[in-house]
């Protein structure tokens, strides 16, 4: 699998959404499943930043608010891999490290063997 996987986070002003957020995101290693974890902040500011630094992930963003699908617009330009992996503030990771590494390494093999353009890893509602 050649392909680099780029792992991006959306988050505007939900401060302690995006921290549980982000705590699980350590707890299960899923910044460690990608070449590279970076959030986007609409309307980014000092906090963001405050925020991004206690995970000690990279953080990038916007000075204007551009809504769900202009930020997802803003980290695939902002992407460096070639696979991409958009999350949301409030998508906490809800399985074992073990089963975040699986969930990605299928859905990385399903597209580069031409078996999928897009994979649902899980969704917000149901484990």
């Amino acid at each position: 699998m050649a392909d680099k996987l780029s792992i991006m986070m959306l988050s505007w002003r939900a401060y302690a959404t995006a921290r549980r957020t982000l705590d699980s995101y350590a707890k299960s290693g899923l910044a460690g499943c990608g070449d590279e974890f970076f959030v986007h902040f609409n309307q980014r500011c000092a906090a963001d930043d405050d925020l991004a630094d206690v995970f000690g992930v990279r953080a990038c963003g916007s000075a204007d608010n551009l809504g769900i699908w202009g930020g997802m617009d803003a980290m695939a330009r902002e992407a460096a891999g070639d696979l991409l992996l958009f999350l949301q503030n409030d998508h906490d990771v809800v399985v074992s490290m073990e089963e975040t590494r699986k969930w990605i390494h299928d859905a990385r093999r399903l597209v580069s063997e031409d078996r999928a353009d897009i994979v649902l890893l899980w969704n917000r509602f149901e484990r």
